[in-house]
């Protein structure tokens, strides 16, 4: 067995429990009260802050993704600790460069390669 083998097998798996979700009571309940909603007991208000934290944290993996590779995490360690497939977090990881790209500065058609750092797929 490979090291990212145990790694992987013995990684703690994302779980939930009445620490989650006390965090998320409270980022409704602040995220709430900074866009001036009334969600206290109104289902449809609390579904839209939460499908607005949702939204950041699914741009926020990405990055999340890179950063932990910079910080020499294989692809196997970050599949784990995220309880995903090891394809899947590659491929999550394409939208930083994909982002990367569309942002990118062109000079004379080329980019220059600080404005899109490619992730490494080793």
């Amino acid at each position: 067995m490979t090291l990212d083998q145990l790694i992987s097998e013995h990684a703690p798996a994302p779980y939930t429990g009445d620490d989650s979700a006390a965090v998320l009571d409270e980022a409704i309940a602040t995220l709430g009260t900074l866009r001036r909603r009334q969600h206290v007991g109104d289902p449809g208000a609390i579904l839209h802050l939460l499908a607005s934290l949702a939204a950041d944290i699914d741009t926020l993996i990405p990055a999340t993704i890179h950063a932990a590779r910079d910080q020499d995490y294989t692809w196997t360690e970050i599949a784990g600790l995220a309880n995903l497939s090891r394809d899947r977090v590659q491929r999550l990881s394409v939208i930083l460069v994909v982002a990367a790209l569309s942002e990118a500065t062109v000079e004379q058609g080329e980019i220059r390669e600080e404005a899109c750092p490619l992730l490494p797929l080793r």
